[in-house]
């Protein structure tokens, strides 16, 4: 196996892995574009930017807490089994 093959193989099996990923940011660039769409008929396209930030602020705030909680959890989990 040359280096190329190798390289495009790791590439194959990271975006494999990564799919749910991959679809959910999809989805999100998608709502974010819809929602432009939609605020525009309606005129209300000058609070796009406002919405747009606040949804991707609060967003952002609820992953970390999100993470945080989690990676606790998982450090209570393996205290109790007595892994370090």
């Amino acid at each position: 196996m040359n280096k190329i093959t190798w390289i495009a193989n790791e590439i194959v099996r990271d975006i494999y892995n990564a799919r749910f990923w991959i679809l959910k940011i999809m989805a999100i660039i998608f709502a974010v574009i819809l929602i432009g769409i939609v605020m525009k008929d309606l005129d209300l396209f000058n609070y796009y930017l406002p919405v747009v930030l606040t949804t991707y602020g609060i967003g952002s705030v609820y992953h970390w807490y999100s993470s945080a909680y989690n990676r606790e959890q998982k450090e209570i989990v393996n205290k109790l089994r007595g892994k370090k």
